[in-house]
């Protein structure tokens, strides 16, 4: 058996006492994850309970709680940072939140990495871990030497994000049950230089911020082309633009680049934009994240014209996207209608669709938002449409309480819950 195998990491069966750890050799733990379990402990049906729940749900995360658990990247007398017996030479890279396809090609890539010693799927089946063989290190050098190294490593070569808490050395990880799992026991360590300067985390901006600058939106070109309300085009691009980094201090760009597509996206097909007004409407907002992204002061990895190019790219596909379409068809659908009152004033064409909808749907529970309401009304602005729908709850036609329960707003740019009373 070759001496990677051999290597020995500390293994736990509840999460929750981590002074209760023995050590277990590599093989044993990859065999379990294969077979679902190692002995007479058994995890695989457990595995199975936890897939078949909703995802990401209290459920499924307290179950997950359950499952026996190691510490990749050595043996430890307990679970800290600063209670490392031995490192393993090893540390374990989580890439989340993969679809199917993702992460069958993050499998094939591995079956060609020769520093990836096993990687399998996740528990919940949404993401891989990586086990890849580092230098032995100490405690700091692994979080400040050597994991900043093997990030870089895994998205050169993988072309995605890890979690940034695999820093931790201790970090532990959950057993699954892959009987896929790829296991390459002469994996060779990365090349990494100890004796090179610690890596120091940025410092992080605030998660929300409130742009302070706002750019002019596109100009309308009828009443229902390019109602932006309030919020411009520009100040979308603030609103969505990056403020989270990396470790070696660069900006992770393409979360906040998907959530702007997918806005962008809802905004052309709610107001069925010609390819010109689209073309029109990413730049600007381009414009709008790329200048939030500079001033944080912090660099892009890339140049400006491929992070361009990349938000076309996503608007261009969650157009095609049906769900995108069922979404935005949601209301906009009553505007169709043979009957849509299209010259009535824009109270009777809201009830119109309200009344339609909870028909349809066979409820008086209902969420809109203020956006949907003005295409409907045939308003410019948001805000005209929430002083419609204001004044539609002071009149006793719509209500925020249900069953007796007054349900509190949600924040103005969400739609909101209500409940028909007509």
């Amino acid at each position: 058996m070759h001496k990677n195998l051999l290597e020995t990491v500390s293994f736990g069966t509840n999460v929750r006492q981590p002074h209760r750890l023995h050590a277990v050799t590599m093989c044993s733990v990859l065999n379990g994850i294969r077979d679902g379990g190692i002995n007479d402990l058994d995890w695989s049906k457990r595995v199975d309970l936890i897939r078949k729940l909703p995802f990401d749900s209290k459920s499924q995360k307290d179950a997950k709680l359950s499952l026996p658990f190691f510490t990749p990247a050595g043996t430890f007398r307990v679970g800290r940072n600063d209670a490392l017996l031995r490192h393993a030479g090893q540390i374990c890279m989580d890439l989340d939140d993969l679809n199917p396809d993702q992460s069958r090609a993050v499998m094939n890539t591995a079956l060609d990495d020769e520093h990836c010693l096993a990687a399998f799927r996740s528990v919940r089946l949404r993401g891989v871990h990586l086990i890849l063989k580092v230098p032995q290190c100490s405690s700091e050098q692994h979080s400040k030497i050597v994991f900043p190294h093997a990030a870089r490593y895994v998205r050169d070569t993988y072309g995605y994000e890890v979690d940034f808490k695999c820093r931790n050395v201790c970090r532990a990880s959950f057993v699954s049950y892959d009987t896929r799992i790829l296991v390459y026991p002469r994996a060779t360590p990365l090349e990494i230089d100890l004796s090179a300067p610690a890596w120091q985390e940025p410092q992080l901006a605030p998660a929300r911020r409130c742009p302070v600058v706002a750019g002019p939106s596109l100009p309308a070109q009828a009443p229902t082309k390019l109602n932006f309300g309030h919020v411009g085009a520009f100040h979308l691009g603030t609103c969505c633009g990056p403020h989270r980094f990396k470790p070696d201090g660069t900006h992770y760009t393409h979360q906040s680049l998907f959530q702007l597509g997918k806005r962008i996206a809802m905004l052309v097909c709610k107001q069925a934009l010609s390819k010109a007004d689209t073309s029109r409407l990413i730049n600007e907002a381009f414009a709008g994240w790329i200048a939030e992204a500079r001033r944080s002061k912090h660099p892009l990895r890339g140049e400006d014209s491929e992070y361009r190019q990349e938000l076309g790219k996503i608007v261009r596909s969650s157009v095609k996207r049906k769900g995108i379409a069922r979404a935005v068809a949601t209301w906009t659908q009553w505007t169709r209608h043979a009957e849509f009152p299209s010259d009535g004033d824009p109270e009777k064409r809201l009830l119109f669709a309200i009344r339609n909808h909870c028909e349809a749907r066979r409820t008086k529970v209902f969420f809109i938002g203020c956006r949907d309401a003005a295409v409907i009304a045939g308003v410019r602005s948001t805000k005209t449409s929430a002083k419609l729908l204001r004044d539609l709850r002071r009149r006793k036609i719509l209500s925020r309480s249900l069953d007796g329960i007054c349900v509190p707003p949600r924040p103005k740019r969400h739609a909101q819950r209500y409940r028909f009373l007509g």
